[in-house]
């Protein structure tokens, strides 16, 4: 069995032995809902950095690994790079 609670939540048990009930702060629908298009606009305009941002706020325990991290970054250092040329070359 996999645990994935934070240190503000636990579980209750139920009549079945392998089964537990989740006890702790809930998220409303329309907040859930909020977060999940927040999601899929970042993943459908490929804003990694954004992504990863809005993620680590929805899941504080979340914890990107450093090649992501470094991937998110190093996009948002080329586009910004690639940006800066292209405003020198126009002038």
């Amino acid at each position: 069995m996999e645990s994935v609670l934070t240190a503000t939540q636990s579980t209750a048990t139920t009549s079945h032995e392998k089964i537990r009930t989740f006890i702790g702060p809930s998220v409303s629908y329309e907040e859930m809902r909020e977060n999940i298009e927040t999601l899929r606009r970042s993943c459908s305009s490929h804003h990694t950095t954004q992504l990863i941002l809005r993620l680590k706020e929805i899941v504080p325990d979340y914890n990107p690994s450093s090649h992501l991290l470094r991937r998110a970054f190093g996009e948002k250092s080329l586009r910004e790079e690639s940006k800066a040329q292209a405003i020198m070359a126009a002038r």
